[in-house]
């Protein structure tokens, strides 16, 4: 009978280690000093940053401002928000600016659903580059040219750091380390080790050479954030 429970006892403590290991192993990865690998781009690539907006009147406004606002030729950029019941000032506002509205009503919305419109309004011609930012992400100056400088590296998609607007609360500090503990981990230090990154599904670029409605885009959602 002790052995039995000599034998349980390793097995629970077998099994939990597992993922405390897993985790213990990419957070020490992460603490890894690491020069930025990509060198300025050779081309300027075309891009379209894609913005799903489904009842973000309080804050696409301002997303799509600072998708604007970058330090890279507007002739080679282009910001698309995919519309989803939006209130009619708010379309009015967005339509003032140098951007492309698409209007979209779906029975079942979802993220997913919007980018694939847009990504068959855009045609397989429309860029040659697609970054995705949620409704309220708020874009650094550089994040198109950084994401040009990785793609003119090889890289095929790239996630960008997000870091939290508001930390005003005592919810919004757990969420703003959440969010530094996942990148530490399950970014910063699966590429350490040379694994792929997980995607957040918003401020990522993809690079592929031609964009097609054929493979359909899944993405998961988070709260607000800052990226790059």
């Amino acid at each position: 009978m002790t052995l039995l429970l000599d034998i349980l006892d390793w097995t629970f403590v077998f099994v939990l280690g597992l993922p405390v290991l897993y985790l213990f192993v990419f957070a020490a990865a992460s603490t890894r000093a690491r020069k930025d690998t990509y060198p300025p781009a050779r081309r300027q690539r075309r891009f379209v940053t894609l913005i799903p907006a489904y009842k973000s009147d309080a804050v696409i406004v301002h997303a799509a401002q600072s998708a604007l606002q970058q330090n890279y030729p507007q002739e080679l950029h282009e910001v698309v928000v995919i519309a989803d019941r939006l209130q009619p000032a708010t379309l009015a506002q967005l339509r003032r600016m140098p951007i492309r509205v698409l209007e979209v009503s779906f029975e079942n919305s979802s993220k997913a659903k919007a980018l694939n419109f847009a990504v068959g309004e855009i045609g397989p011609d429309g860029a040659e580059a697609v970054a995705i930012l949620d409704a309220d992400n708020l874009a650094g100056r550089e994040f198109i040219a950084r994401m040009n400088d990785a793609l003119d590296s090889g890289i095929q998609a790239v996630q960008a750091h997000r870091t939290a607007k508001n930390r005003d609360t005592d919810t919004a500090i757990l969420d703003a380390a959440s969010e530094e503990i996942n990148n530490s981990i399950f970014r910063r230090g699966h590429v350490a080790l040379g694994f792929s990154l997980a995607l957040i599904g918003s401020s990522i670029t993809n690079g592929s050479a031609t964009i097609s409605p054929a493979a359909p885009l899944r993405a998961r959602t988070r709260s607000s954030k800052r990226c790059c």
